[in-house]
């Protein structure tokens, strides 16, 4: 299992393969927040390629975590678009963005790479 982070003229891709467990997630969340352009772009999370291992528990230890942020500004890319494939991630996913809503990032769920792009400004 790894992760990616690639840079777009309009937001950072973190893209995952294998099997997606909370460690990788967390490892990846704290590079994406440590980039020097995370202020500026919007993020897109692309585990359409990859297998969801983690737990509801570990998704509330995720959201704990993210709490942990403190932006250094009021307004910033805040932008998330988590990118998934078949019905289980959609639910997964979803889940996740339920317990977050609290966050200050504004999560949207897709399935189609092409308009999770387009949301974040990529046409």
């Amino acid at each position: 299992m790894g992760f990616a982070l690639e840079r777009h003229d309009h937001y950072l891709e973190i893209v995952f393969d294998g099997v997606l467990v909370k460690q990788t997630i967390l490892e990846s969340l704290n590079q994406l927040l440590n980039h020097p352009e995370y202020y500026e772009k919007h993020s897109l999370w692309n585990m359409s390629a990859s297998r969801l291992g983690f737990s509801i528990g570990d998704a509330k230890e995720i959201i704990g975590v993210m709490h942990l942020f403190k932006p250094r500004q009021k307004h910033f890319a805040n932008k998330s678009v988590l990118l998934v494939s078949g019905p289980m991630g959609l639910s997964m996913v979803r889940m996740f963005t339920e317990m977050a809503q609290d966050l200050p990032f504004e999560f949207s769920v897709f399935s189609d790479h092409s308009k999770a792009r387009a949301h974040l400004g990529d046409n």
